[in-house]
């Protein structure tokens, strides 16, 4: 998203927590505690394959060829 090769996030985000007190966003190990961690956090965003969306969460966009496209 940020345009930057893994090291570039990791000094972007390291950056971010010195100037303005930022916390990079949460990594997950699985579609189902993606959705978890969207349900259970205000304003929580991520993203999953449409296949693993379910009731707990609202779909605001997809990506569709590269292209966002609405729900």
């Amino acid at each position: 998203m940020l345009g930057l090769d893994p090291d570039g996030v990791a000094r972007y985000w390291i950056d971010r927590k010195i100037r303005a007190g930022e916390r990079p966003p949460r990594k997950v190990s699985s579609p189902g505690a993606v959705l978890r961690a969207v349900a259970e956090e205000e304003g929580g965003l991520g993203y999953v394959a449409a296949s693993d969306v379910n009731a707990s969460v609202k779909v605001i966009a997809r990506i569709r060829d590269g292209q966002v496209i609405p729900p």
